[in-house]
């Protein structure tokens, strides 16, 4: 997995992007938190391309505050995590 651009939040709603190379087909999850708690929590599935991989994504309306999102495996391992502050 590779990292795309920071969220920014230049209108109230973000897209995450997340690129997986991988074998198989598999889902991801991404947790939208903010303030520490869970607002959103997207299962995405990716085929098999360990070549170039596939790109998906998720999408949250943001209010003030301080968000996190997780990138998570199916056995609940965090791949990835960013932050941001909206205010």
């Amino acid at each position: 997995m590779w990292r795309c651009d920071p969220v920014t939040a230049d209108s109230d709603v973000a897209s995450y992007y997340t690129r997986i190379r991988s074998a198989r087909r598999l889902t991801v999850q991404h947790v939208w938190l903010r303030d520490g708690r869970e607002v959103h929590r997207a299962s995405l599935r990716v085929d098999a391309n360990a070549r170039e991989g596939y790109r998906t994504y998720s999408r949250q309306r943001l209010t003030p505050g301080s968000w996190q999102v997780r990138v998570m495996d199916a056995g609940g391992n965090v791949l990835e995590e960013d932050a941001f502050e909206v205010r």
